[in-house]
């Protein structure tokens, strides 16, 4: 029979329970940042169907004050920021698809609650044709903004019908489609060009 000293075994079960104290603690880790990761994709953002928000926005670098509020024309709401590079594509998505509905009657506001100066080293942002609202963190908070970019459409009565959080060009379409069908009257939204060749 094989005898070890006590001092031995003592060590070897305290270096077993210190091992599994470390595999405990990288397994809630681990737990931690899959959860992270899992809610990075989700951009949060509104219910389908509760009612939009209303809020204050300034224009950058412009002092004066504007209001925001749901149900005086269908809108599309970008939540974007001057430092994802993501915001800057979908930007250019949403401007190149509703060139011609912004003109037939549907509000853009690209939200952003980045200082003014943020904004305008943003090239995108300070050269996009649609209205950028600069908004304190409170109003992204009202609309649970988890990331961005989001964007979330609101149709002529204030109601949120849909919502993108990584909008390319075929997402914003099946996004004004979305908004139009929930929407009484087929001129509520005006359709674009591109999106008769869909169906």
């Amino acid at each position: 029979m094989i005898s070890m000293p006590i001092a031995l075994v003592v060590t070897q079960w305290v270096l077993l329970l210190a091992l599994a104290l470390l595999v405990l603690l990288m397994y809630r880790q681990l737990a931690h940042l899959l959860d992270l990761s899992g809610s990075a994709r989700d951009a949060g953002g509104p219910v389908e169907g509760e009612p939009a928000q209303a809020f204050r926005y300034h224009q950058p670098g412009e002092p004066l004050v504007h209001d925001y509020r749901p149900g005086e024309q269908p809108t599309l709401l970008l939540f974007s920021d001057p430092r994802c590079g993501a915001c800057d594509a979908a930007l250019e998505a949403v401007e190149t698809v509703t060139r011609n509905s912004r003109a037939a009657g549907l509000r853009v506001l690209v939200i952003t609650d980045a200082d003014d100066i943020a904004v305008a080293a943003n090239n995108a942002l300070a050269n996009t044709a649609l209205d950028v609202a600069v908004v304190d963190r409170g109003v992204t908070h009202d609309y649970r903004i988890a990331g961005t970019p989001l964007l979330v459409g609101v149709d002529r009565e204030g109601v949120v019908r849909a919502k993108a959080s990584s909008p390319d060009q075929t997402a914003v379409r099946r996004l004004l489609k979305d908004i139009r069908r929930a929407t009484s009257g087929a001129a509520e939204v005006p359709e674009t060009k591109k999106e008769v060749n869909l169906e």
